[in-house]
């Protein structure tokens, strides 16, 4: 039986833009055809698992040419998505940053001092 993911899905920017509230979304901009974002999906999926409890969510937009290209490419020309995968970084539905290619660890830093409690926070070790 399958896990279910930690990770929401969308195909549409509506539904996109509705979950960037909270106080901390990961977003991941990939494609089916990107290799390096098969790479990055089960490192994304077990951050999302991780630091949920603390208040991390992990979108993901996935631009899928025939199913919804038309739909998603708006969204990642206004997002300044110029190669996959891309992460940006929103707290309180606002862009804080981005890190693009497969560098987890960066990824996982950044995000870690986005929660807002000083330069020394961090979210998923201790909780905010």
């Amino acid at each position: 039986m399958a896990r279910a993911s930690s990770i929401m899905s969308f195909d549409n920017r509506e539904d996109f833009e509705a979950n960037l509230n909270g106080s901390l979304t990961v977003a991941m901009f990939s494609s089916s055809m990107c290799g390096p974002c098969f790479l990055m999906e089960p490192k994304m999926e077990e951050m999302a698992s991780k630091y949920a409890p603390n208040g991390l969510k992990v979108v993901k937009i996935s631009l899928e040419p025939g199913r919804n290209a038309k739909a998603v490419k708006p969204l990642y020309s206004e997002m300044e998505v110029r190669e996959l995968p891309t992460f940006i970084v929103f707290k309180d539905g606002e862009m804080q940053g981005r890190i693009t290619g497969t560098r987890h660890a960066e990824l996982q830093a950044a995000s870690s001092h986005r929660c807002g409690s000083g330069p020394r926070c961090c979210c998923f070790s201790t909780g905010c």
